[in-house]
């Protein structure tokens, strides 16, 4: 994914587009998830650490500005 499809998913995101925000998580979910894992966390928090990670960027994405 390079910034220019980021930042019009961004956007679209902003605008309430689930099926972008799906596209940012299947994107980035994962790779969250095995970042959190590195640093030594178990599976169960380190889900968690992914759903709390994407549900706080839905709420704040509508002061995104780019």
């Amino acid at each position: 994914m390079n910034k220019k499809n980021e930042s019009e998913l961004l956007q679209l995101i902003k605008d309430g587009d689930t099926h972008a925000f799906r596209q940012v998580y299947d994107a980035y979910g994962k790779k969250l998830f095995y970042f959190s894992r590195s640093m030594n966390l178990d599976a169960e928090n380190s889900e968690e650490i992914v759903q709390e990670t994407f549900m706080s960027q839905n709420f704040s994405i509508r002061k995104f500005k780019h």
